[in-house]
């Protein structure tokens, strides 16, 4: 179970590192006039990255779900199901990172915008992805329970600490992303529903808990203080952090 455990950690360590600097790249990116005219080694260096992170988060999905089965002789309806689920989520997430990927390339290298283009992009695939892999890291728990799984509950105190941290980092990105709104709401319903649901205590379930409440607590430190600096609060707003005027606009 050690496995599961450890690839769940540098899971979050990758996403910590990663997410700003791939919103750091977007930006440079996007700080040409002339966007349409880069070449298309640029192209393909924006969907390659882009491709090796996802492939990569589904990797490492792909070894944990397999390490908590690993040992397990007969799966019961309830554990089959929960699979299932986690294997949905997953394809969720890359239908949206589809979306993403696609619309992002449109949108800068093409001249001419289209607002279908901009809500495919924005509000639709950033929720789709945020949405998906909060309910695989919901979902672990679960999975962990139905197999009855004995996790290495010791590790509890740095797998929520990672998971706090994650969500810090994902609130500040669905805030740059424009999102936020969205992200506490998807938030708040998924920790209200994991708390239902929820019947067993291991070291996933401490890592999600972590999660949600780091996003809840950073995101709602940025929405108040957005608030109080007289800015309208919506449902896609996104915000530039890294100085890149087109990402007001398009990001």
């Amino acid at each position: 179970m050690i496995i599961a455990e450890a690839f769940l950690l540098v899971f979050a360590t990758l996403g910590i590192g990663l997410s700003p600097f791939y919103l750091y790249l977007r930006s440079k990116m996007t700080r040409s006039n002339k966007p349409h005219e880069y070449s298309k080694k640029t192209i393909f260096r924006v969907a390659g990255m882009h491709f090796c992170m996802m492939f990569t988060a589904t990797a490492i999905q792909v070894i944990i779900l397999q390490s908590l089965l690993n040992g397990s002789q007969l799966l019961t309806q309830r554990a089959i199901f929960v699979v299932s689920i986690q294997v949905l989520f997953l394809a969720a997430a890359l239908y949206g990172s589809g979306i993403y990927i696609t619309s992002i390339l449109f949108e800068t290298f093409v001249t001419r915008k289209y607002l279908v283009i901009r809500f495919l992009h924005g509000p639709l695939s950033h929720t789709i992805i945020y949405t998906s892999y909060l309910g695989t890291f919901a979902n672990l728990g679960f999975i962990a329970a139905a197999l009855n799984t004995h996790t290495t509950i010791a590790l509890w105190p740095i797998l929520f600490i990672y998971g706090v941290v994650t969500g810090v980092v994902v609130a500040i990105d669905n805030y740059a992303n424009g999102i936020l709104l969205i992200s506490l709401i998807v938030s708040s319903i998924a920790l209200g529903v994991f708390i239902f649901l929820n019947s067993g205590v291991n070291s996933f379930t401490y890592f999600f808990m972590g999660i949600d409440i780091g996003l809840l607590v950073m995101g709602g430190l940025l929405a108040v203080t957005r608030i109080i600096q007289g800015k309208r609060l919506s449902w896609y707003d996104p915000i530039n952090i890294f100085g890149a005027p087109h990402l007001v606009k398009g990001r």
